[in-house]
C-alpha cells in the first residue's frame, strides 16, 4: 500500500475516515448487502459474514455501527472495523485501506499529517481504481481417519477460541468439504433456529478438539473431491448451485459418470462468493487445457428467489445477480490462464415459474423429479449469451 505512514496513526484520520464513509453505504459496496428498515435509525440485512436467510446484522446509522445478532457470529464495530473483518486486516491496515477507499491522504511523516483534498460529510467518495487487498487461501490440515465425524442429530460442542465459550449444536445437516484427495478439511454443520430460520457453524479440527472456523481468508469449494474423475473423464460441463444441500441433490440426481455434470456450491451462500477459493479448478482446469483443448460449459442454477427493488428505486434481479457473482468471482482466477479464459462458456437456467421463493435443486428432488427431467429444463430453460435474456457487460459487475 503507497504511501504506508511511520509512527503512530493521527487520531484525526481515524474521525476523517467516519465522517467520509458512511457505515450502511460502506457496507452495501463491499459485502453487496441489501438493507431493509428495522426501526428508527436502525437498518437490517443477512449478515454478510455468514449463511442466513433471516436478517440478524443491524446497522444503527445514528451511531455508526454494526452488529450481527446471530448465534455464533456477534460481530461488531464500526466502518474501520468492519473493513479490517471483511478484508482480513490488522486494524492499522484498515484505517489505510479505508483513507483510499474515501479518496483521503494515506501519507504521514510522524510529525503532521497533510490534510484531506476532499471529504464529503454527506457520502462517500470512492475511488474506483484501488483494488481490495487480495485474499488467500485458508491453510486447512485434513481432518485424521481416526475422528469421528459428527453424526446428524447428535449433539456436538465446538469451541469458539475468540468468544471463549463452546458451541452447541444438534446438525440436521452434516457438509463435508473435502480436497481433491477426497480428504476432509472441514465442516458446516446446519440446524433449525426457534424462530425457523437456518443456523450455521463451520467448524474444522485441531488440537484434538472441534473448534469454529471464521475463514479470514478464501473458502474451499464444496464438491471438489470429483474433479480427478471429471478431469480424467475429460468432462465439459460445470454446474454450480447456491447452497450445500442443493450441491448434493444436484450431484444425486446427475451423476458425473453419465451425465458428465460436475456439481459446485461456495460457502457462506451468496454474499460470500468474492471469498470462494477457485483457484485448485482453476490450475486444474489450465493443466488440462493444454493437452485435452476442450471447451468447458459452466452453467449457473440460483435459487428461485423473487426481483425487487432497492431502496433508490433500482431493479434488482437476485438470480441475475447470483449468476454475474459467480462469473466475476471465477474469472478473477481464470484471467490469470488467459488460453482457458478463451475457451470458457457461461450460461444461467431460469428456475420453473410456479415454484415458491428459494426453490432449488434440492426441492426439485423433494418433488420426486427424475434426472432426466432436471436434464430436459437445463436444456430448454438455459439463457445464454445470445439470449436477449442475457445481462449485458454493464450488468456483470459485482
Amino acid at each position: 500500500m503507497k504511501g504506508r505512514p511511520r509512527g503512530p496513526i493521527p487520531p484525526t484520520w481515524i474521525s476523517e475516515v467516519k465522517a467520509a464513509l458512511p457505515l450502511r453505504e460502506t457496507i452495501e459496496r463491499l459485502a453487496k448487502v441489501k438493507f431493509d428498515r428495522a426501526d428508527g435509525h436502525q437498518a437490517k440485512a443477512c449478515c454478510p459474514f455468514h449463511q442466513e436467510r433471516t436478517p440478524s446484522f443491524f446497522v444503527n446509522e445514528r451511531t455508526g455501527r454494526y452488529r450481527c445478532y446471530g448465534a455464533s457470529c456477534g460481530k461488531h464495530g464500526d466502518v474501520i472495523q468492519f473493513i479490517a473483518d471483511w478484508h482480513s486486516l490488522t486494524f492499522r491496515e484498515a484505517i489505510l485501506q479505508a483513507r483510499e477507499l474515501a479518496g483521503l491522504p494515506t501519507e504521514w511523516d510522524g510529525r503532521a499529517a497533510r490534510k484531506p483534498t476532499f471529504v464529503d460529510s454527506n457520502r462517500a467518495m470512492w475511488r474506483q481504481t484501488i483494488p481490495p487487498p487480495p485474499l488467500r487461501s485458508v491453510a486447512l490440515k485434513a481432518i485424521p481417519d481416526s475422528v469421528d465425524l459428527p453424526r446428524l442429530g447428535e449433539w456436538v460442542t465446538i469451541e469458539d477460541e475468540q468468544r471463549s465459550r463452546p458451541i452447541r449444536i444438534k446438525p440436521t445437516h452434516v457438509h463435508v468439504y473435502r480436497n481433491e484427495q477426497n480428504y476432509p478439511l472441514c465442516l458446516v454443520l446446519r440446524s433449525p433456529t426457534q424462530k425457523g430460520g437456518k443456523f450455521f457453524v463451520q467448524t474444522g479440527w485441531q488440537a484434538g478438539r472441534w473448534k469454529l472456523i471464521r475463514f479470514p481468508g478464501l473458502r474451499p469449494i464444496y464438491g471438489l473431491e470429483d474433479m480427478p474423475e471429471w478431469c480424467q473423464n475429460r468432462g465439459e460441463k460445470i454446474l454450480i448451485v447456491e447452497g450445500e444441500t442443493t450441491r448434493e441433490a444436484a450431484a444425486k440426481l446427475l451423476p458425473l459418470a453419465s451425465t458428465g455434470y460436475l456439481s459446485l456450491t461456495t460457502m457462506g451462500g451468496g454474499n460470500a462468493i468474492n471469498r470462494a477459493d477457485w483457484q485448485p479448478l482453476v490450475k486444474r482446469l489450465a493443466e488440462d487445457q493444454e493437452v485435452t483443448r476442450r471447451s468447458i460449459a459452466i452453467t449457473v442454477w440460483p435459487d428461485a428467489d423473487l426481483s425487487y427493488e432497492d431502496q433508490k428505486g433500482h431493479h434488482i434481479d437476485p438470480q441475475f445477480a447470483y449468476f454475474n457473482r459467480v462469473k466475476a468471482s471465477l474469472m478473477t482466477f481464470v484471467d490469470r490462464y488467459p488460453s482457458l479464459a478463451n475457451s470458457l462458456t457461461f450460461s444461467r437456467v431460469k428456475p420453473p415459474k410456479a415454484v415458491p421463493k428459494g426453490w432449488d435443486i434440492a426441492d426439485a428432488m423433494k418433488e420426486c423429479w427424475s434426472g432426466q427431467k432436471l436434464l430436459s429444463w437445463i436444456s430448454q430453460s438455459t439463457v445464454t449469451r445470445n439470449d436477449p435474456e442475457y445481462p449485458s457487460h454493464s450488468d456483470l459487475t459485482i
